[in-house]
């Protein structure tokens, strides 16, 4: 009886890792890309046509600023939630998660683990406790962050 209880549990936790596993940790990369350098268009053209049907102003350097500052902001508030959960949970996701090679896919489990010195049973324990902390973390008011940008 009392496992039967335990279900919804961890039927919510598995949606809170799914979620932020979905929704944080495989935009990452990109977000983290979008928000790095840009070069803006220095060309000049020159057009008797109006550039929109209403004619108003419409910048590409300034379109890929706004997209620049959002990306920014998405990497800083991940980080910040991020930075709340105790070390060794930060680093699991750190390296398992953030970190690519240069073949573009994450590192092994067997790598991670082994780098910080944690027995397989430990990490993957610690690895689904960190996901489902930082999922809380995010989905706590991270809901209005999308909602928001």
């Amino acid at each position: 009886m009392e496992q039967l209880a335990l279900l919804p549990v961890e039927r919510e936790k598995e949606e809170i890792i799914e979620y932020v596993l979905k929704d944080w940790i495989e935009p990452y990369y990109s977000m983290k890309l979008k928000s790095g350098g840009y070069s803006p268009k220095v060309t000049s053209t020159i057009s008797d046509m109006p550039s929109s049907p209403n004619n108003s102003f419409r910048s590409s350097t300034e379109d890929l600023v706004i997209k620049n500052l959002t990306a920014k902001e998405w990497i800083i508030y991940f980080h910040s939630k991020l930075n709340n959960l105790p070390e060794q949970l930060q680093q699991i996701i750190e390296k398992k998660y953030l970190c690519r090679g240069s073949d573009g896919k994450y590192p092994l489990d067997q790598k991670v683990y082994l780098d910080l010195h944690l027995s397989r049973t430990v990490y993957y324990i610690r690895r689904k406790q960190a996901l489902y902390w930082l999922g809380l973390a995010l989905k706590g008011d991270g809901e209005n962050f999308e909602a928001t940008h």
